[in-house]
């Protein structure tokens, strides 16, 4: 009869202990939905936003090599500003040559 009792009371104590951890559990699960719900929707922010600079990045590409574009402007103006300094160096020499 002892021993009714001690199983009755493990049952009894068993059960409040699964019914605990359920609701535990549950409460877990819907946090997690809803921080899954919150990560959904800021991964598709981010990923509209690398759209749009994608297509930013896409439209300058095309503005800058097009028409030979601002880097080939910047590359000739180099260009010159060197040609011009050996010129300009050249010039000095046979100057110096012919005195």
């Amino acid at each position: 009869m002892d021993t009714l009792i001690h199983a009755d009371i493990f049952f009894f104590i068993s059960t409040i202990a699964l019914v605990i951890l359920s609701a535990i559990l549950i409460i877990a699960g819907t946090y997690a939905i809803l921080a899954l719900q919150d990560a959904r929707y800021i991964v598709s922010k981010a990923r509209k936003a690398a759209d749009d600079i994608e297509g930013s990045l896409g439209s300058l590409q095309e503005r800058l090599s097009g028409e030979g574009g601002w880097m080939g402007l910047i590359f000739d103006f180099f260009l010159r500003k060197i040609s011009e300094r050996k010129a300009a160096v050249r010039k000095k020499r046979s100057a110096k040559a012919d005195a």
